[in-house]
């Protein structure tokens, strides 16, 4: 039993770490990678239905939308704005990375308890295709980053008929 819930985890993990999480859950499964992670994230969930890997996500989000933009709320506790990276690749996926430094600690203290975490991270966010990247707008305040990205109208591809000889 171990042995499969191990497997399982490592499963779920791998699959979510090689892609970006999708802004959008109707996302059409047309690939063969897309169908791996969808079948992983179905037999995780349900085997292990009571364990939370959420305190293992890094840094936590919150992601809303209405009629006008879509909103991400990063949680950034005790990092500086300088140590913060976010960029936006051809794929329209968002990645933040950064480190949170460790504080000194203190000479001659015994801690009975640690658990704020230390060190780099990077959350990858896949944007839907109508988010406007261009007029995407961001805001840092008080170890919060708020994200603010307008939707776009999506462009429907044009069809071409093709006369049969």
């Amino acid at each position: 039993m171990k042995k499969t819930v191990m497997g399982l985890m490592a499963m779920a993990v791998i699959s979510s770490s090689l892609s970006a999480t999708s802004l959008f859950f109707d996302r059409g499964f047309d690939n063969d990678f897309d169908r791996f992670q969808r079948l992983a994230n179905e037999m995780f969930n349900s085997h292990m239905a009571h364990v939370s890997l959420e305190k293992y996500t890094y840094p936590k989000l919150n992601m809303s939308e209405n009629d006008k933009e879509y909103k991400l709320k990063f949680e950034l506790a005790g990092i500086k704005k300088e140590d913060i990276k976010l960029t936006l690749d051809d794929d329209n996926v968002l990645t933040l990375e950064g480190n949170k430094k460790q504080e000194s600690k203190e000479k001659n203290a015994t801690y009975y308890r640690e658990e704020i975490s230390y060190g780099t991270f990077k959350r990858a966010i896949q944007l839907p295709k109508n988010a406007d990247h261009d007029k995407m707008q961001t805001h840092y305040q008080d170890g919060v980053l708020i994200i603010t990205i307008p939707k776009t109208e999506v462009k429907k591809p044009a069809t071409k008929i093709i006369k049969i000889d």
